[in-house]
């Protein structure tokens, strides 16, 4: 008897602990899914609110093309393109221009970040560079990169590596600052060294705020390659928006526009399936 009611209550606290857990797993998987369903129908209303608008061309196709429209002309740039290239060669273009200077914005913001967040000396040095090129506008750096670097690539990668290293630094450092005094105190009173505070409780604290400066960052990258584009380039998405624009080819900016904001959107979905793999337990805790 005795047994049985040790049994009984241990099975019993189980299956309190595991309640919880397969509840929240199922409430988030009823979120997800809810999630979707709404996207997918906000998507659908526009796109039948962009058809009505356009029926009869009661609105003048140069202001807003039809969707129908909008699409023959995708499928033309797709297969004969624009000006020597088509709309997979000018997005390979924009793409390689964004990964150059995101890439290298990216691994020198996070190795700034971290030492000025180490290091009084440098952040004194660093901290009023960081805070002086934050809000100055992309286009304002485009005339001096021309002068000093000419119409190559080149000022292209360095504008966007200008404009988005202060969002991964000031990420960074915001990160590494919100770590608890009290998770490094506890590391070190179980015998932790330097390295492994920084590698089992620091890294993984400012990991959250890193990547979200990163699609941050991923952001400013696309509106730093168009404004270059827009004004110094033979090829590109943004060069194709201000080229059509000029011409007043609206159906080709529609194409352009919606091409930068879904490989936008795809890219900003690769970091967030990094965020959730890397930092798994990000709001779990």
């Amino acid at each position: 008897m005795k047994e049985q009611f040790i049994r009984f209550k241990s099975s019993d606290r189980t299956g309190t602990n595991l309640a919880p857990e397969a509840s929240s797993a199922s409430l988030s998987q009823k979120y997800t899914w809810r999630s979707w369903h709404i996207r997918i129908a906000v998507s659908v209303l526009f796109l039948v609110i962009w058809f009505v608008l356009t029926i009869g061309e009661n609105i003048s196709p140069v202001i807003l093309p039809s969707p129908s429209r909008v699409a023959k002309t995708f499928w033309k740039l797709l297969t004969i393109g624009y000006q020597d290239n088509t709309l997979i060669q000018h997005s390979i273009i924009s793409i390689v221009r964004i990964l150059e200077g995101f890439v290298w914005a990216s691994f020198t913001g996070i190795l700034l970040g971290f030492f000025m967040s180490s290091n009084k000396i440098v952040m004194s040095i660093f901290d009023p560079i960081i805070q002086f090129l934050t809000p100055i506008p992309p286009l304002i750096y485009i005339p001096l990169l021309q002068v000093w670097f000419g119409i190559g690539e080149l000022p292209k990668v360095l504008l966007i590596y200008i404009c988005t290293l202060p969002f991964v630094v000031i990420g960074t450092v915001s990160g590494i600052r919100s770590t608890k005094e009290s998770m490094i105190r506890m590391s070190q009173c179980f015998g932790a060294n330097s390295f492994q505070t920084f590698r089992y409780v620091i890294l993984p604290s400012a990991l959250p705020e890193i990547i979200t400066s990163l699609r941050l960052s991923l952001g400013r990258s696309w509106t730093c390659v168009v404004a270059a584009e827009m004004i110094a380039a033979s090829s590109g998405l943004g060069w194709i928006g201000n080229m059509a624009g000029l011409q007043l080819q609206t159906d080709v900016v529609f194409v352009a526009v919606l091409c930068i904001a879904i490989l936008g959107f795809t890219m900003d979905m690769l970091l967030r399936w990094i965020h959730r793999s890397l930092v798994f337990w990000d709001g779990k805790y």
